[in-house]
């Protein structure tokens, strides 16, 4: 009886070791995961960026990449273009590229620290400059954080979180703002100016 007792309960340790292990493996794995994500989104924005007018490169991914976007955040941009279309000798929209928050085409982008809040992940965004090591860049000022989710098995980005600054871009101050909060903010002012569109 004592020996079935003991080998029930090491039974029962070996499966909470087991199911802990898993657990905390699945949580790097996914942060890795979204790290990853990001990062290779970077990786190819960065060439198209870079080869196209700033305001057009985030065109590129409305075109050709709707999934890499919640809908909510892809829905945001595609009113935020259409308004700047149908006044092309105005800025009703977008001054800044949103995936970069840069008006000038940065040298590179490296992934930093993940943290993770429920199933959203925050990525940190560093901008490589030329003769910088890895470690340099990673150590610098963040550009923006990505915060991405899980959504039908794959991550896709649902917001842009810039750090403060002591800028204004298209007259707004990067104070700490984040995309969807800023194209929030220019829908609400064409509304008010009456813009139709």
């Amino acid at each position: 009886m004592n020996k079935k007792r003991i080998s029930i309960i090491s039974i029962i340790i070996l499966d909470m070791i087991m199911f802990l292990n898993v657990n905390a493996q699945s949580k790097i794995n996914n942060t890795e995961s979204a790290r990853l994500f990001v990062q290779k989104f970077y990786d190819w924005y960065g060439q198209v960026y870079a080869k196209q007018r700033h305001i057009i490169a985030h065109v590129m991914v409305l075109k050709h990449h709707p999934p890499y976007l919640d809908k909510e955040l892809f829905d945001a941009l595609v009113a935020d273009d259409r308004a700047q279309e149908k006044y092309p000798r105005a800025i009703i929209g977008l001054g800044f590229d949103p995936f970069t928050n840069d008006l000038d085409a940065r040298k590179g982008f490296q992934t930093g620290l993940v943290t993770q809040n429920g199933v959203d992940f925050f990525v940190d965004v560093h901008d490589i400059k030329n003769g910088r090591s890895k470690k340099e860049v990673l150590a610098s000022e963040i550009i923006l954080t990505a915060e991405v989710t899980k959504m039908n098995g794959h991550f896709a980005f649902v917001n842009f979180i810039y750090p403060k600054t002591n800028g204004y871009i298209n007259g707004y101050m990067q104070d700490g703002s984040n995309l969807l909060g800023v194209l929030d903010s220019l829908h609400k002012d064409r509304i008010k100016q009456h813009w139709k569109y």
